[in-house]
């Protein structure tokens, strides 16, 4: 495979040690299916977001800052690993999918710096059984959900701790999903995600630590807690019927989406505070983003997408390789380093995470990768950024999507249909189609993806093609 941009830390590291004078804290929050416009500093307008809103008014905020995929996996895998979604093992997003170990992790990185790794919440990129847990792949401790299947229950009858299972005081369904009578509700996951997240930052406040918070919320299916929920259902906003057959049927979609996001910006607001109390805010990088675009009405659950203009005015939504699968919330602070109420439209995306953690802990990267360094970025305002190599993304669900991003250019190839080029600084909702009066362009384009894309390996060559998945094979 031929990668796009291959960075080696050496000796010029050491010029970088003067960004902090102990090693920093990194606490990554990742949330699932947030789309560009779901907070208020991105421009929602039904509910307001105080707590994620507060690390761009502290921090940094960017505008052009791009998941991994469009979809959950192979998200999760770019993020982890440094590869684009066009190199990593597999592009489909199925309920078990597994990491390689051919590739150094993000948690693998921190332990070589030293670091004290912890990851709670959605794991979703190694099962039960697969040697890619985030145990077995560099993290210490590990609280939350290993397979996708379980992340679409928020009432579990179990999480896992550490690769065994710990039961919860919820009753669920036969077939192990939520139950629809509420006395039987009794543990949200989320709730559990924080509280173990926050214990881990406390043990650890004398240390350097890396925290990977990956919420499963706002993914469907669609509940909050009857506390969050509360001052939505008192707003009295016109309702529907929202639910599937794993997923509870839900009477009030809009007021418990917008609980969910509640429940989301409360446990960022516990977590900051948390740093503040203890000292470490100063020194802890802080970064809330979402691990692709938001969902539509017509996927999981019908949520209620519209209602929250969930992408604003980029085309598409979760699936889709146009802006609005691809482009994410992401605000980070630093208040050592970053300048605070800083904006950024230097686009990047998750591949860049690998090689900017890299040189923020000084450790060269192991393996080749597809991103860059963005540390310049966020600590200098970009003045000493390095140029933006290209950005490739896939996508596997029957046919094969691609999207190439080079410079203000951007190209979507949809299985196979031709190319299709935006200029999104003129266009950035991906309406004119310029393929017809750019064909070098067009062709240029269609010889990056050629180059880029490499097939994934067969499903018989993954670490484990047998990983225990919820409900089905793992029993308590």
């Amino acid at each position: 495979m031929k990668h796009i941009y291959h960075i080696i830390f050496g000796a010029a590291l050491a010029a970088q040690s003067s960004l902090a004078a102990e090693q920093a804290n990194v606490v990554f929050i990742m949330a699932d299916d947030l789309g560009y416009r779901h907070l208020s500093c991105y421009g929602q307008k039904r509910i307001e977001t105080p707590h994620i809103d507060a690390i761009a008014r502290k921090g940094m905020m960017c505008t052009e800052a791009y998941a991994g995929a469009t979809v959950c996996g192979p998200s999760r895998a770019s993020l982890m690993t440094g590869l684009h979604s066009g190199h990593i093992p597999y592009q489909i997003n199925s309920a078990v999918v597994d990491l390689s170990s051919d590739y150094e992790t993000l948690g693998e990185l921190f332990q070589r710096a030293g670091y004290e790794t912890g990851a709670f919440g959605k794991w979703g990129i190694g099962g039960m059984g697969s040697g890619q847990t985030p145990n077995d792949r560099g993290f210490d401790y590990f609280f939350g959900m290993l397979d996708q299947s379980h992340g679409h229950t928020h009432y579990p009858s179990y999480l896992i701790e550490n690769n065994k299972v710990v039961k919860t005081k919820n009753v669920t369904k036969p077939n192990g999903r939520t139950s629809e009578r509420p006395e039987d509700r009794v543990e949200h996951s989320h709730t559990a995600f924080t509280e173990h997240a926050l214990e881990f930052i406390e043990q650890n406040a004398k240390r350097p630590f890396f925290c990977y918070l990956s919420f499963t919320l706002p993914h469907t299916e669609i509940i909050a807690t009857d506390e969050a929920v509360a001052p939505f259902v008192a707003k009295g906003w016109p309702e529907y019927v929202a639910g599937t057959s794993i997923h509870i049927r839900q009477q009030a979609p809009r007021a418990h989406f917008a609980g969910m996001l509640k429940m989301v910006d409360d446990s960022v607001g516990q977590v900051t505070k948390k740093l503040e109390s203890l000292g470490l805010d100063e020194n802890t990088v802080v970064i809330f983003t979402s691990d692709n675009g938001g969902q539509l009405k017509k996927t999981w659950g019908k949520a209620p997408s519209e209602w929250f203009s969930v992408n604003g005015e980029l085309r598409g939504g979760k699936e889709a390789s146009y802006e609005g699968g691809l482009r994410v919330p992401f605000v980070v602070q630093w208040p050592s380093q970053i300048k605070a109420g800083s904006v950024s439209d230097f686009p990047f995306y998750f591949a860049d995470m690998m090689p900017t953690f890299a040189e923020l802990t000084e450790q060269s990267v192991k393996n080749p990768v597809d991103g860059i360094s963005v540390l310049p970025t966020w600590t200098g305002g970009g003045e000493k950024q390095g140029p933006r190599n290209v950005m490739f993304w896939s996508h596997k669900r029957g046919v094969i999507d691609h999207a190439v991003r080079k410079g203000d250019w951007k190209a979507v190839k949809r299985g196979n249909n031709a190319v299709e080029v935006y200029n999104l600084k003129e266009d950035v909702s991906e309406t004119k189609n310029l393929a017809k009066q750019k064909p070098e362009m067009a062709e240029a384009f269609e010889e990056i993806i050629r180059e880029q894309y490499t097939p994934e390996r067969p499903r018989g060559q993954r670490p484990s093609k047998d990983s225990a998945s919820y409900p089905k094979n793992l029993k308590l």
